[in-house]
């Protein structure tokens, strides 16, 4: 906070670990959510967006504030754009707010963790890692056409067999990279792939470390 009072907005990283850690929660409680990562105004924005079949719209904008745009069953939300302090002060708060005005179901225990949900987490954890370090890059196989230029991302090359899947699932995997780590994992199966060309099916891994969600992330990082 500054002599006049103002608030300086929280550090790239640790808005990377506040945005995710937001988004993997509503996920983990709601399976049927999907996360992307969006540029929309010409590439002003840089949001998780955070999507449903059945209508949910939610930017977690990073340079900006949370948006609702849509909610459940379609309609117009009651909603102002929220400040990121307001989720920081009271994130379990915020978060059943954010659940009743997007109109989701309560939820009294989270379901098992889908395989889709397990990358989540597993992204989430990463960033969260990070959050009073180096800056890290959490970022999708596709970029939006929102200006910033579009297509599959470059790191795609380094990895052949992703590559080779890209036409059939062009936004399906997210690479994860920090200054000494680096996975791609693909988001519907919660495969990890590596750049010498290994994967792992980190369901599987999962259950055989007892559901253990923290060996698991232990596994992620010392293979990587």
């Amino acid at each position: 906070m500054t002599a006049s009072g103002h608030v300086d907005p929280p550090a790239p990283t640790v808005l990377e670990a506040a945005s995710w850690t937001l988004a993997t929660e509503l996920a983990r409680r709601h399976p049927e959510l999907t996360v992307a990562r969006d540029h929309p105004g010409g590439g002003q924005y840089d949001c998780l967006a955070i999507r449903s079949e059945r209508g949910v719209h939610i930017d977690l904008n990073r340079v900006g504030r949370i948006h609702i745009h849509s909610i459940e069953g379609g309609g117009t939300p009651n909603w102002e754009p929220a400040d990121w302090s307001a989720y920081m002060a009271d994130p379990q708060a915020f978060l059943a707010l954010l659940e009743e005005r997007v109109r989701l179901t309560r939820v009294d225990a989270l379901p098992s963790t889908t395989s889709r949900v397990l990358s989540y987490r597993v992204l989430a954890a990463f960033a969260r890692l990070h959050a009073l370090g180096t800056p890290v890059e959490i970022s999708m196989s596709t970029i939006d056409e929102s200006g910033m230029g579009g297509g599959p991302a470059r790191w795609i090359t380094n990895y052949p067999a992703i590559e080779r899947m890209i036409p059939a699932q062009p936004f399906g995997f997210w690479r994860a990279k920090s200054k000494d780590t680096e996975f791609v994992i693909e988001a519907e199966t919660a495969f990890v792939h590596r750049r010498d060309g290994s994967v792992d099916a980190l369901p599987e891994k999962y259950s055989e470390l007892g559901r253990s969600f923290g060996r698991l992330m232990g596994f992620v990082l010392t293979s990587s």
